[in-house]
């Protein structure tokens, strides 16, 4: 019988993080478990992964949502390779603001303000930057900003169009308390991706007690009792295996962590029995909570002829403050790059886009299964702008957006709008309208293994990240987020697997 330390499930920002650190100490035996395909040759890694310039998603689960806002689905983007959703996306190295982690700490969280949690952001980071008391030179991910010189022309010209209308300039936004517009912290390095695969897993590949298992789906985690032994596993030929473990991580995500908690009977039983699961442990708040970033993005016929995906699509951002009681930045906007378009997507040639992105979303949703088959896809329900207060929110960021792009430093670049006209966004209720027609989300999932005491009802992990209510299993990425912090959330998932590494 094949035996563990610990089997991680997941190889993604928290996964590999996790594998790396744990397997530090040579007496624990690690097996780190990921349903996608390996490259451990750099060499052998697809361009388009290597390439941070773009987005990619070559390597995908095909997760969508349910029929949202006028029955619209959108695809929900999640990576299936090891390195995660870090192999595949746009390389912005935010962390949020201090206020994000404190209100976790103050929801019953020991362990998690800010303060307790700035530690575990230094370790990761290796600033090229700034050294200084919130920065770090040491860590595995390499960070740095775009100079003004590397800007593309649209980039370039947003940051001045945001001074020009009035917001301040800030050259760090990951110093605490920073606001206005500045260019984006990024874990790219001469245009490759700095993955958890390409630093964290690549410093560690040599160990002989890590043993790194790709193309393998986990169907379930296996219990005695009430205590977590292990897993069992399908191989890509449908061959099922069991491996056993004195503990057992979840750190397949958002989306495939409560996944795979219904599956091996820990959840709602009200959900579960109906459909043929036996119940462990009733624990209803599994796939609850759904918090995601929702977004909406404004397309431009851009005078930058652009150059495709050889240039970074992201550089620079605009991060403020709605009107009311919002205490910290909750609104995003930012530019994506021109880019070659044909005639009939934009008369000038090239495409241009401003992104508003809503930070702090209150709206839920939620996350369930249709069976205990592993193959069935979960059904998702993001819950965008369920919550009414929302949509005046990400309304404001528009209307600050059209004034930034009808400031004349933009005006020069961003010649025709495409798909809207500025005069049918002069009422609030239209821009609205439009949003609730357009948004789509920035692929930030968390909450639905949400961290919290006992006594709250919702909680799925206590604030070491261990399943309430039974033993040895742990839950540890970006479903444990008691609330979205106003970042993207790659920095802050890398950040909490530092955080639990010591714990476990």
């Amino acid at each position: 019988m094949i035996h563990h330390d610990t089997i991680i499930v997941g190889a993604g920002s928290a996964g590999g993080t996790l594998a790396a650190r744990l397997s530090q100490d040579p007496s624990r035996s690690i097996l780190l478990i990921e349903a996608g395909p390996d490259y451990p040759d750099p060499t052998l890694v697809p361009p388009d992964i290597l390439n941070g310039n773009a987005l990619t998603y070559t390597h995908e689960w095909g997760y969508q949502s349910e029929s949202f806002g006028e029955g619209r689905i959108v695809p929900l983007r999640r990576a299936k390779i090891i390195g995660g959703c870090s192999a595949t996306n746009a390389c912005i190295a935010l962390r949020g603001s201090p206020s994000d982690y404190d209100s976790w700490g103050s929801a019953g969280n020991d362990g998690w303000s800010f303060r307790d949690v700035l530690p575990f952001f230094l370790k990761l980071e290796n600033d090229i930057d700034f050294a200084d008391e919130w920065h770090n030179q040491r860590g595995p991910i390499p960070i740095r900003r775009f100079t003004p010189e590397e800007l593309t022309p649209v980039q370039s010209a947003f940051i001045a169009a945001c001074l020009q209308t009035g917001f301040p300039f800030t050259d760090d936004h990951n110093h605490p308390g920073a606001s206005g517009a500045g260019h984006f912290p990024m874990n790219l390095v001469s245009g490759v991706r700095q993955s958890v695969a390409l630093t964290y897993l690549r410093q560690a590949r040599s160990r002989r007690n890590l043993r790194v298992l790709p193309g393998t789906t986990v169907e379930r985690v296996l219990f005695e009792g009430d205590t977590a032994v292990g897993v069992e596993l399908r191989d890509g030929s449908g061959n099922r295996e069991r491996l056993f473990a004195g503990n057992v991580v979840l750190s397949a995500g958002s989306y495939a962590s409560p996944v795979i908690l219904m599956r091996s009977g820990i959840g709602d039983q009200q959900i579960l029995e109906p459909i043929g699961i036996k119940t462990i442990h009733h624990l209803p708040g599994v796939g609850k909570n759904l918090q995601d970033h929702p977004l909406i993005g404004f397309h431009f016929g851009a005078r930058d002829t652009g150059s495709g995906m050889g240039i970074p699509h992201y550089q620079t951002l605009l991060t403020l403050r709605s009107e009311g009681e919002q205490p910290t930045p909750d609104l995003m906007i930012f530019p994506i790059s021109a880019v070659p378009a044909e005639k009939q997507k934009s008369p000038t040639g090239s495409l241009a886009t401003i992104i508003v992105g809503l930070m702090k979303p209150r709206s839920r949703g939620w996350i369930r299964i249709r069976s205990a088959a592993v193959e069935a896809p979960p059904i998702i329900q993001p819950g965008y702008f369920t919550e009414p207060g929302d949509i005046p929110r990400i309304v404001e960021g528009v209307q600050h957006m059209l004034q930034i792009v009808r400031a004349p430093e933009a005006r020069e670049l961003l010649i025709q709008p495409i798909g809207f006209s500025f005069s049918q966004f002069e009422l609030t209720e239209s821009i609205a309208k439009y949003v609730l027609s357009n948004a789509g989300t920035y692929h930030h999932p968390t909450g639905t293994c949400k961290m919290g005491p006992a006594g709250d009802a919702g909680a799925v992990v206590g604030s070491r990240c261990n399943v309430h209510g039974v033993k040895n299993l742990s839950v540890v990425d970006a479903s444990v987020m008691p609330e979205v912090p106003s970042a993207n959330t790659n920095i802050p998932t890398i950040m909490l697997a530092e955080r639990c590494a010591g714990w476990l």
